[in-house]
């Protein structure tokens, strides 16, 4: 499975101007050098992306998921407790034909955000991130003990369970790769090359989406209508005009309470 520390870049219309804007998967809001909007980007759980064909689509599509997971995984036995910095991607189909990871293709290629306009095409149902993540580190201590020769870890060799296992993301996604058909094969129409012979005994379920994409949700204040400030990757936007803080949530701006610890230093930096 791939580990990287790399950001992925995003290709995404302006909702107001139609211009081009190209985004860090970091980002929260959408800053357009054309028309100057900006715009806080809202999703209801994570943010689910595709990773577009490389030229002409057949007319149906089945997109099948990959999750990726980004951030620490805790690992505690008897003696010690370690820790290690993952970026990973993993098939959550529940075929086992498919690629078992996605590689270096998300940092390869621009994502696009999933959108309403794929709705006439097929979607595999994902299974749920937690029972992906046993996978996850399976192959991942697997591949380590391989190439590290490692001895004595709990994290790398798998010879020893963890007690307990605690992950603290920073990140969680899904994306999805899109395949075609033809005849009785799987092609992916990212690479444009077979990616293997459908099983006679195959059977595929799919499912209608529920959630399209992400909002875009204007960065003014509610209260006040002022342009509000922050920085792309901010969660929360500041109000100058008025003094409050704001969070986007999937139904709009929400307000966040705040207090300062006030000093005499004039030239002291708060942080949040």
């Amino acid at each position: 499975m791939d580990r990287n520390s790399e950001t992925w870049s995003i290709e995404q219309q302006c909702p107001q101007c139609g211009g081009p804007v190209i985004l860090a998967d970091t980002d929260r809001i959408l800053s357009c050098s054309y028309c100057r909007v900006r715009l806080f980007i809202s999703t209801r759980d994570y943010f689910k992306y595709i990773l577009p064909p490389a030229d002409q689509s057949p007319e149906e599509l089945i997109f099948t998921p990959y999750w990726r997971f980004k951030g620490i995984i805790f690992s505690s036995s008897v003696v010690k407790t370690e820790h290690r910095i993952t970026d990973s991607t993993i098939s959550a189909s529940e075929h086992s034909l498919f690629p078992i990871s996605l590689g270096v293709r998300p940092q390869a290629v621009r994502l696009k955000f999933l959108s309403p306009e794929l709705k006439h095409h097929f979607f595999l149902p994902e299974r749920p991130f937690r029972e992906v993540l046993p996978d996850m580190e399976k192959r991942r201590n697997h591949a380590e003990s391989l190439s590290l020769k490692q001895q004595g870890s709990i994290l790398n060799t798998g010879q020893e369970a963890p007690l307990h296992r605690a992950f603290i993301g920073e990140t969680t996604n899904l994306i999805y790769l899109p395949l075609s058909i033809d005849g009785d094969r799987f092609y992916d129409t990212v690479s444009k090359s077979l990616l293997c012979k459908i099983p006679g005994d195959m059977s595929l379920r799919f499912v209608k989406m529920k959630d399209w994409g992400v909002k875009f949700i204007p960065t003014l204040c509610p209260d006040c209508g002022w342009d509000m400030t922050g920085e792309t990757d901010s969660l929360v936007l500041l109000c100058r005009n008025c003094d409050s803080a704001w969070k986007a949530s999937y139904h709009g701006l929400e307000k966040v309470r705040y207090s300062v610890i006030h000093t005499k230093d004039a030239g002291a930096l708060y942080l949040p």
